[in-house]
């Protein structure tokens, strides 16, 4: 058994917990990493708007336009005191719209459900 987790991996589990919770899940990430990351740079934004979060997230009590932006990245991996995997680091864009509270950069299931959280409390929705 591997304790490597994969950022597609943790993006599932979340988008699962996320659907049990009432939430519609829409996916930004349509698997074309390796053919962004092969183009021109100028071209790369055509596929790939810098910033877009990997879910958007929405449930039906939620006011009209109320979408959660969620940014999942790998999770860090430790065992036995050695660091087994990095966690992923968000872009530029990305670490802008987090500091501008636009969306959240999360790392796994705990992190998703602590971010709906804190999204409906600022929404005022009753949890």
């Amino acid at each position: 058994m591997s304790l490597v987790v994969t950022e597609s991996q943790a993006q599932k589990a979340i988008v699962e917990y996320l659907e049990i919770k009432g939430c519609t899940v829409l996916t930004t990430y349509i698997g074309m990493r390796h053919v962004v990351k092969d183009l021109p740079k100028q071209l790369r934004g055509i596929l790939a708007t810098p910033g877009v979060p990997d879910l958007l997230v929405t449930k039906p009590r939620w006011p009209i336009g109320g979408f959660l932006g969620l940014e999942v990245k790998r999770p860090q991996v430790e065992a036995g005191g050695k660091v087994l995997q990095r966690s992923g680091r968000p872009s530029a864009a990305q670490a802008e719209l987090e500091r501008a509270g636009r969306i959240y950069i999360v790392h796994s299931v705990d992190e998703a459900a602590m971010a709906l959280e804190s999204f409906e409390k600022a929404l005022g929705v009753r949890l």
